[in-house]
């Protein structure tokens, strides 16, 4: 455990504001960049702050990375939740994933919680939402923390500022249409885009700060992107297309099954590509990005020594996962599942990531690229997109890239496509 002069050696400058706005307000969000030590700063917070007992909410996937984090700064060993049945917490700091928070809600009594990867919140009606609602009732510091808070909309916001403060946006409704370009919609109200955002970011700039990487770790290296297009069998790739010409079903449902087919064919046909790439054009350490466990296994099956991360495994073998790829020479490859592994993590031992496959969001891939671009790195970030030339992966690319800028601290990510919309700008260019 580190003392509050230690800690003052050991942060960056930004660090030591960080923390220092986490204790002027009860209640923050810490949106800094991916890769800048959000949980450095909280815990040094809570190092200081000894506001116990503690409460850490996050994904699944990173209890184990934050129980040695909390070891290495508080020295406090940490008890982690690992059912949906309350039992006795033991210790000064708790950990618990979003997904059994609900079966906690009325046990836990925390003095202070940081909800980690808090876009998982996005959702008020949502179990684990309306389950941290209830915990956040008699927790005098609550902190939030996301290097994407804001993944589609602004509208991703609403449920933290409500927990922060009430009285800043009372109604959901009024704030999606004034800020979110809100439409009424038999199913609700839909969030078209972003608007008011500079009345938006005047109103929200006491609750939040967020440092960008350029600005603070000037000599971080670089991101390096480069598009590896290559030539795939079009054979079944056009069967789908005719056969779907003839198919009358317009649900979205059955565009997205027509679409994912078309990733599936595009996806297994680049599989030679890469472990040709891997075994023989890149001798260092790599992470390859993929979303289907097929794919994960057609590779495994082929790169020598390889290591699969994925939903598959549970949380201890995730980590022994993690530390063999990191300590071992025998281990240079690492195919990881992209919403397994595309968050929190810090693999800095890596320079190199493959994109396999591909998400719905260009988020999703920021968060897979920058678990190695992030404090600790010394070389070049290299970032591989195979793409399979002449299929829905070259159109589907271009789009998640396209957003929305703006010039609004928080607000600058902009708003990429909602998922049901960019399906059917697909659909429509695929079968035109």
């Amino acid at each position: 455990m580190f003392t509050k002069q230690e800690l003052k050696k050991l942060l960056r400058p930004y660090q030591k504001e960080g923390t220092k706005l986490l204790f002027q307000n009860k209640k923050y969000l810490l949106a800094d960049e991916m890769g800048l030590g959000k949980t450095i700063q909280l815990l040094a917070w809570v190092s200081i702050a000894k506001e116990f007992p503690v409460l850490v909410v996050c994904p699944a996937s990173l209890k184990y990375n934050w129980a040695e984090e909390i070891k290495k700064w508080t020295g406090v060993t940490a008890d982690i939740c690992t059912t949906r049945t309350p039992y006795r917490i033991r210790k000064r700091i708790a950990i618990i994933n979003y997904d059994i928070l609900y079966g906690w809600k009325d046990y836990l009594k925390p003095k202070a919680i940081l909800f980690d990867e808090c876009h998982y919140l996005k959702n008020r009606s949502s179990k684990r939402s309306m389950a941290a609602k209830r915990i956040c009732r008699n927790a005098d510091h609550i902190k939030f923390a996301s290097g994407t808070p804001i993944k589609k909309s602004p509208a991703d916001l609403w449920f933290p500022l409500s927990i922060m403060n009430p009285d800043l946006f009372p109604s959901e409704a009024h704030f999606k249409r004034k800020f979110c370009g809100g439409k009424q919609t038999p199913w609700g109200i839909k969030c078209t885009g972003s608007t008011n955002i500079e009345e938006l970011a005047e109103k929200i700039e006491p609750y939040y700060v967020q440092r960008l990487k350029k600005d603070v770790l000037p000599d971080l290296p670089e991101k390096q992107r480069t598009i590896i297009p290559v030539d795939v069998s079009l054979a079944k790739y056009a069967l789908e297309l005719e056969a779907q010409a003839y198919d009358a079903d317009e649900s979205t449902i059955n565009k997205i099954q027509f679409l994912n087919k078309l990733k599936d064919i595009a996806a297994d046909g680049k599989i030679r590509y890469i472990v040709d790439f891997v075994n023989n054009d890149l001798p260092e350490k790599v992470i390859i990005f993929c979303t289907h466990y097929h794919m994960m296994d057609g590779l495994h099956a082929k790169i020598k020594n390889s290591l699969i991360f994925d939903g598959r495994k549970n949380q201890k073998k995730k980590q022994e996962c993690l530390d063999k790829f990191k300590t071992s020479e025998d281990h240079n490859c690492l195919i990881m599942q992209i919403v397994a592994g595309g968050i929190g993590l810090n693999i800095t031992e890596c320079s190199n990531v493959i994109l396999a496959e591909y998400p719905w969001t260009m988020a999703d891939i920021e968060q897979g690229e920058d678990r190695i671009h992030r404090i600790g790195q010394t070389n070049k970030c290299n970032i591989y997109y195979f793409v399979a030339k002449n299929t829905i992966e070259e159109k589907m690319l271009s789009k998640i890239q396209r957003t929305k800028e703006t010039s609004f601290g928080i607000l600058q990510k902009g708003t990429e496509l909602d998922k049901n919309d960019l399906v059917n700008e697909l659909y429509e260019d695929i079968l035109r």
